[in-house]
This record gives C-alpha cells, structure tokens and sequence, in this order.
C-alpha cells in the first residue's frame, strides 16, 4: 500500500507541474493574441496541446493507481482524508496547491476568452469595413488591418 501511496503523490507532483506550466502558457496567451502573430498563436496552441496531453497521461495513471488503491474517482481532499496518517498531510498540501493554481488556470482562460472574443470582433468589423472597398486581406494577421 505505501509503495502505492508514493507513487501516487509522485504522479500528483508531476501533474502540478505541467498545471504550472499550462498556467504559464495561459500568461503568454495574453500578448500573443494581441500580437496577431499567427505564427505564435498556432506555436502556443502546440504547446498547449503538448501539455495537455502530458496531463491527460498523468491523468490516466493517477486514476489507475486510485483504483489499484481502492479509491477510483476520489479528490486529493478525499485522499487527504483517508490515507494512510504519513501521506495525509502530503496530500492537504497538495489539495491546497491545486486548488490555487486551477483557480488561476480558470481566471486566465476566462480572460484570454475575452480577449480572443474582442480581437476577433474587431477583425471582422475591419475586415467588414475593407470589404465596403472591395479590400482583401492575405492570408496572414497583420497590425495594419
């Protein structure tokens, strides 16, 4: 059971980690929607997924070894609760930790939803306007458009 109960923190550990590095993707987001650099925005987008598929991985491991330890579909805080006493306090620190970075996670994607639905809006309202000129555009995202 304790070689169970290691693996499963060391899974959860690496998990947070790709979340910290999914939430510092979510801060580049920002300014690469605004450089309308499609380049960049599809560069971002790959490591998005990369990461995303590394959690998806990760997800399928913790999950295996939740059932393996009797507990399928259960949280950190559940974890926390019933574990054996020497991981308890592991697993609150790590519940306490989750908890924070995918609060900041949701905000970010909140925020860049936003700001995606609002570039986008002003592209179709130029893109509108140039058309009443009989204007096209190439391909590509440029600032002057």
């Amino acid at each position: 059971m304790t070689q169970l109960y290691d693996e499963l923190l060391s899974v959860l550990e690496h998990e947070f980690v790709l979340c910290n590095e999914m939430l510092e993707l979510l801060g580049k987001e920002q300014e690469v929607i605004l450089s309308l650099n499609a380049t960049a925005i599809e560069e971002l987008m790959n490591k998005k997924m990369n990461v995303t598929n590394r959690l998806k991985e990760s997800d399928h491991k913790r999950e295996s070894l939740l059932s393996q330890l009797g507990h399928p579909n259960k949280t950190i805080s559940y974890l926390a609760e019933v574990s054996e006493p020497q991981y308890k306090s592991s697993f609150s620190v790590l519940a306490e930790k989750f908890a924070r970075v995918v609060s900041d996670m949701t905000e970010l994607n909140k925020l860049n939803g936003r700001l995606i639905k609002r570039t986008l809006f002003h592209l179709q309202g130029s893109a509108s306007f140039l058309a009443g000129f009989n204007v096209t555009g190439s391909a590509g995202l440029s600032v002057e458009a």
